[in-house]
């Protein structure tokens, strides 16, 4: 894992736990902000466990899957370092990765 010079806005290790590049700006992201983000844009979201994460319904990137309980709440976003992945499709980024593919 290599690490980004400092003075670039960058960490020297801006890996969160999920192993997903995050960068130190995501420090100007809280949990309302995420939270604000989701409501915006439908999507239904629950807290996860002793509030580190947030378990949304539907993951914008997974293929279509017809409502089945077993496939829905698969996406988590970690509150700590900001990233994200789907339990059923694989997909992981931060949160900014997350707006851009929500967004389009």
């Amino acid at each position: 894992r290599l690490g980004v010079e400092r003075g670039h806005g960058y960490s020297t290790n801006g890996y969160g736990s999920g192993g997903v590049f995050v960068s130190s700006h995501f420090r100007g992201f809280s949990r309302v902000d995420i939270v604000q983000f989701l409501r915006k844009n439908e999507l239904p979201y629950t807290g996860g466990s002793c509030g580190t994460q947030l378990k949304v319904k539907y993951c914008p990137t997974c293929p279509p899957h017809g409502e089945k309980p077993d496939n829905l709440w698969k996406l988590y976003i970690y509150l700590k370092d900001g990233h994200y992945y789907c339990h059923r499709c694989k997909e992981r980024g931060s949160f900014l990765d997350l707006k851009r593919r929500v967004r389009g």
